[in-house]
């Protein structure tokens, strides 16, 4: 909480009250100088509330945390009764939780997938029958070997596919590629816990070839290039990577392998048959030690494309309805 850019609001005989605040620690959040959101709308039916409010994605406020592009981490809290006064707000307790979410429209290229043509195929990784331990996060890792695709192939799409229900289940997804050659002996064929004891022989197995978080959609690459696979001397064997956040650590989450049909976790990749590709390849650009963020990067081009927002502080106003 500490940090946190909070809003407390609430409806009381018909009056809304509301108010910009900031968290300084684990205490009622203090109002701020400026209070930078407007509302809009406010009501109260029945046992919901409702309340709907504009700001600038960067206020320039110090008290404030800018909306940025990308997955937003957002706690949210409910008591039961109203507050006495502004200066009451009383403790909520366990009516408390989180949620990672996209409150920026996500890149053009991510927001739906175009119908396919006739001349692609379909590689789904997936989990299998997978049951979700009752623990507040789990990174789990399952391996799997490159199918004989004909030749050098290209990847045009990505894409994730959540079972329904699910969807708050799932943090993130990564699809590493081996970099060393590894053999049939080495290749685990169970699942493990990625970061509890991996096998040492796996360490050069990660490289991401593609990756997923929460609010992320379809990604689509440019209709001229594409990402070469199922080449001489591409990557043969790939890691899945599935963070799974459970924070009230149930333990009825099953994902369940149907082939082709499948609605597991996993990333979905659409790719051109050998003899219909006629773009350009492209290569992954990967800074510093630690992945962070993947550029695409044509070949013979001297820029590097990238989705962007152009704001300046308080020059973009977004709405949000919580």
């Amino acid at each position: 909480m500490k940090s946190s850019d909070v809003v407390i609001g609430w409806v009381k005989d018909g009056q809304v009250y509301f108010a910009d605040r900031h968290a300084d620690g684990h205490f009622l959040p203090a109002k701020d100088s400026s209070q930078d959101w407007t509302m809009l709308m406010g009501q109260e039916t029945g046992q919901y509330t409702v309340f709907k409010m504009v700001r600038q994605l960067d206020t320039c406020d110090n008290q404030d945390v800018a909306i940025k592009p990308g997955t937003t981490r957002v706690i949210w809290a409910y008591g039961y009764t109203d507050p006495l006064s502004e200066d009451a707000v009383s403790y909520h307790r366990m009516t408390r939780g989180t949620k990672s979410i996209l409150l920026l429209d996500p890149p053009t290229s991510e927001q739906h997938g175009d119908a396919l043509p006739s001349d692609v195929k379909v590689l789904e990784f997936t989990n299998r029958n997978l049951s979700v331990p009752a623990d507040d996060t789990t990174y789990h890792c399952t391996m799997w070997r490159l199918p004989d695709l004909g030749g050098k192939t290209h990847m045009i799409r990505y894409e994730p596919i959540i079972q329904p229900g699910h969807q708050g289940l799932i943090h993130h997804m990564v699809l590493y590629y081996c970099a060393n050659p590894t053999t049939e002996d080495d290749f685990p064929t169970d699942s493990f816990r990625c970061y509890k004891n991996p096998p040492q022989h796996l360490y050069s197995c990660y490289n991401v070839l593609v990756a997923w978080a929460i609010g992320g959609r379809v990604f689509n690459f440019p209709n001229h290039v594409g990402y070469p696979i199922g080449g001489p001397g591409d990557p043969g064997f790939f890691m899945l990577e599935t963070h799974y956040d459970n924070p009230r650590m149930r333990s009825a989450f099953i994902f369940v392998h149907k082939p082709l049909t499948s609605l597991c976790s996993l990333p979905r990749i659409i790719y051109k048959l050998p003899d219909q590709y006629t773009g350009y390849d492209v290569f992954e650009i990967t800074n510093n030690l630690d992945w962070t963020d993947p550029k695409v990067h044509q070949d013979f081009q001297q820029t590097i494309a990238d989705s962007e927002y152009a704001q300046t502080c308080g020059g973009i106003g977004k709405m949000f309805q919580v």
